[in-house]
């Protein structure tokens, strides 16, 4: 996917992706079933401008507003009413990559933690935007808690290596390390 205007690169590159859907639904769409979303190895490319926006809330902004534009004159009266559920979602093995330079900053990756979602959309479905939101800014929170995890541990670290060091700071860095599940 490639990044909004004003970001170079992709945002978000992916190695496979899995969609399966009830065929039975489409031709009722009360609502449309999709029954499978398993999204494998997704990266993330996070840019920081230098006025402090990133590509990724640019990204949410636009999905944000095209859901609230009106139709269009072409399309049919009942795609309005169009509803999704899917019944299982997946995305695992995610990395994330921050380019920060803009703001003197450096590089960095993370993993990011599965996101794994049942149900989306309600027993009757939402329409398509909706859930591309809803999924959307729950990914990205688990991606600002990985940012926020990563640069923690960091921290922790150069804190342990600065006071402990030697044996006493590697036994603190796993103990550490279990407490954030590494």
């Amino acid at each position: 996917m490639a990044n909004p205007k004003g970001f170079d690169g992709e945002a978000i590159s992916f190695q496979d992706i899995v969609i399966g859907i009830d065929p039975a639904s489409i031709l009722s769409q009360d609502p449309i079933v999709i029954t499978e979303v398993t999204v494998k190895s997704p990266s993330v490319k996070l840019i920081l401008a230098a006025n402090g926006s990133t590509n990724i809330q640019a990204l949410l902004a636009n999905i944000s507003g095209s859901s609230s534009k009106p139709s269009s004159a072409s399309s049919s009266a009942s795609s309005g009413d169009l509803r999704v559920r899917i019944n299982r979602l997946e995305i695992a093995g995610a990395s994330l990559g921050a380019d920060l330079s803009a703001v003197g900053g450096k590089d960095f990756n993370a993993k990011v933690p599965a996101l794994r979602q049942s149900n989306v959309g309600g027993g009757a479905g939402a329409a398509p935007e909706v859930l591309a939101q809803a999924i959307a800014q729950t990914y990205v929170s688990k991606v600002g808690t990985a940012v926020a995890k990563a640069e923690a541990e960091k921290q922790i670290g150069k804190l342990v290596d600065e006071h402990l060091g030697g044996e006493a700071g590697a036994a603190a860095k796993g103990i550490l390390g279990n407490l954030l599940g590494q």
